[in-house]
């Protein structure tokens, strides 16, 4: 063995023990990361199976780009059942923090595997009290967050570019409500579903569109809730009358 393997090997060893110390789970031949994440220095897209993958793993691992170095699999922290793992789920998730608000990142190897999860990643974000986010952070592109409502807001209110919605609260002559708008366009059809439910949860109204309009605007929430919000907005000068309940 030349000393640059010998240095290779014992650099994937002394990884390893860290990572036993750590309590982290081995991933024996896993290699899913290697396709999700996106790695620039190497010219790789995300979805695109790296170069450097070999029959046992990453054939380049002690010299590893930056961006594989900051990859954290959630399941090898020992989240979810054996049967989880990556290679055999065909999902990643990666746990992420933007603007102190930290958050789970689910990608799928394979198409369709999000969906087929979709209850046990409902548990999980739910365990966790955390948001788990499908879609691509750098095309700027969520379709779906699963978690508890106040962590859907929360990450909202502090990343509205991440998931395309921003999320305000509201609060005027005793009533207090939230206000729901698209940080990018087409954004709101994504999320009608989730905001409707959401609104029932906190037994709040959950407005979309612009306030201080006169265009229609959606109010989700319970009868009393909305039907109070909507006395208010027809008080004011230039406000559009609010649409049925739910309806984009």
């Amino acid at each position: 063995m030349s000393s640059r393997d010998e240095r290779r090997a014992n650099a994937k060893e002394l990884n390893a023990a860290l990572e036993e110390a750590a309590g982290m789970r081995p991933c024996d031949g896993c290699t899913e990361c290697c396709t999700i994440i996106g790695v620039r220095s190497l010219n790789k897209l995300p979805g695109q199976r790296c170069k450097f993958v070999g029959e046992s793993g990453c054939k380049t691992y002690p010299n590893r780009p930056q961006e594989c170095r900051q990859f954290y699999c959630f399941w090898r922290f020992g989240y979810m059942d054996d049967e989880d793992r990556p290679d055999k789920s065909g999902i990643v998730l990666n746990p992420r923090q933007m603007n102190d608000v930290s958050f789970l990142m689910v990608s799928e190897s394979r198409p369709g595997a999000v969906e087929k999860y979709a209850d046990k990643l409902e548990d999980l974000a739910a365990a966790q009290g955390v948001s788990i986010v499908f879609g691509n952070i750098a095309e700027q592109t969520v379709t779906r967050v699963f978690g508890p409502t106040s962590a859907f807001f929360e990450l909202c209110m502090a990343n509205p570019h991440l998931v395309g919605l921003h999320i305000a609260q509201r609060n005027e002559r005793g009533l207090s409500w939230f206000v729901a708008k698209e940080a990018r366009p087409g954004t709101l059809k994504y999320f009608n579903d989730r905001l409707r439910d959401d609104a029932e949860t906190l037994g709040s109204v959950v407005l979309t569109g612009t306030f201080n309009s006169t265009e229609p605007v959606d109010i989700y929430g319970p009868p009393d809730a909305v039907a109070a919000l909507a006395s208010l907005i027809a008080e004011r000068q230039g406000i559009g009358k609010p649409r049925a309940i739910g309806k984009a």
